[in-house]
């Protein structure tokens, strides 16, 4: 249904989520650099003071897929691993797999 970055409707509410939250913080003009590519997918990043964590979800999708890591380099692959999953889950289900 949605073939590329950016068609889905979920992806433009969260750029548009996004760019609402910087425009507050008076980056109005600032990249889009809390994000996560891998495989044509796009993941949220976030962190956790409370918990000492980073943690994100896979954007752009139907299904709510989240990741964590205690570092950048294991939020890194934990996101990695979870579009794996989710792409395998997809494939096993019988569902159309629809990137970011």
């Amino acid at each position: 249904m949605f073939g590329k970055v950016g068609e889905s409707p979920l992806f433009h509410s969260y750029l548009s989520e996004l760019k609402l939250r910087r425009g507050a913080e008076g980056e109005g003009n600032a990249q889009m650099k809390d994000v996560l590519h891998y495989k044509d997918f796009i993941g949220s990043v976030h962190f956790s003071a409370e918990d000492e964590c980073f943690f994100g979800r896979i954007v752009g999708i139907d299904d709510l897929v989240t990741f964590e890591g205690r570092n950048v380099g294991d939020l890194k692959k934990a996101f990695r691993e979870a579009v794996e999953d989710y792409m395998s889950l997809c494939r096993s289900a019988g569902k159309p797999l629809h990137k970011s």
